[in-house]
């Protein structure tokens, strides 16, 4: 198993050029699948068990991330892991300076930033 994780980022990189290619290059293209989607899923569940709304910043904070240093998912992985952290960060702080001495859920303050972001992605890619 541990030889399959080390492997991993090399396999999935390998796949961004569609799955015929990934299996000329000896990339077990279903398994590889299958792990990212079970990765994909645990990290998803935890993040909302844990944060709640505010895991809307998972959707929302990667394609902004993708938009700034490209598609290789070893920059955008920890990329998106500070940028999700300094946008929380931020939207806390707006939720607690914007209308004092009353705060904000931080939960509004993201749906508001993120919303529009994430319906010009939707919008964009049409």
């Amino acid at each position: 198993m541990r030889r399959t994780t080390r492997n991993q980022p090399r396999t999935v990189g390998s796949s961004h050029g569609g799955d015929e290619s990934a299996a000329s290059r000896g990339v077990d293209v279903h398994r590889t699948q299958r792990l990212s989607f079970l990765s994909a899923s645990l990290a998803t569940g935890a993040a909302v068990s844990l944060g709640g709304p505010i895991g809307f910043i998972g959707i929302v904070v990667p394609h902004l991330i993708r938009l700034m240093v490209g598609a290789d998912h070893r920059l955008v992985l920890p990329a998106s892991a500070f940028g999700g952290a300094a946008f929380v960060v931020a939207c806390d702080t707006i939720s607690r300076t914007a209308l004092a001495p009353l705060e904000i859920p931080v939960g509004v303050v993201t749906a508001i930033i993120g919303g529009p972001f994430f319906l010009w992605l939707l919008i964009r890619n049409r």
